[in-house]
């Protein structure tokens, strides 16, 4: 039987311990993803390029069994559809982005800059961090 993650409790965590054990965890998370990703979609991209452009040649060179460029050719097919399934850049992309936003928001609320300046007590701004966080992260993304 599948186990549900349950939603933190939110309420009972200071301020430490939310930036440490959910904003720091996400970020390092989305870090890891993201460069996963990136490896992901550049092997594809290379690997595309690089058996497209020598089907050609695989053609053209005397002796070569036509075999060769056959399967070159069915391997760069198989690689663009996984791209097509998958969509490694746009996955690292996504991480890469709520990454960004996430640190530019603890920043902001750690410095109390930007729209953090003008809340009334520590209170109020963290919860306007929490809220514009979860808003954030990625639901069901451990």
């Amino acid at each position: 039987m599948p186990t549900t993650q349950q939603e933190p409790d939110f309420a009972e965590w200071t301020q430490d311990s939310y930036l440490t054990h959910r904003v720091r965890h996400k970020i390092n998370s989305y870090t890891q993803k993201g460069e996963r990703y990136r490896l992901g979609h550049t092997v594809v991209a290379l690997s595309t390029t690089v058996g497209a452009a020598s089907v050609p040649v695989l053609i053209n060179i005397n002796g070569m069994p036509e075999i060769v460029p056959t399967i070159v050719g069915l391997l760069v097919t198989i690689l663009v559809g996984i791209e097509g399934a998958i969509h490694f850049r746009g996955h690292w992309r996504n991480y890469d982005l709520i990454k960004t936003l996430l640190r530019r928001e603890t920043n902001l609320f750690l410095a109390k800059a930007g729209h953090y300046q003008p809340f009334p007590s520590e209170n109020a701004a963290f919860r306007y961090y929490v809220e514009t966080v979860e808003a954030e992260i990625i639901p069901n993304d451990p």
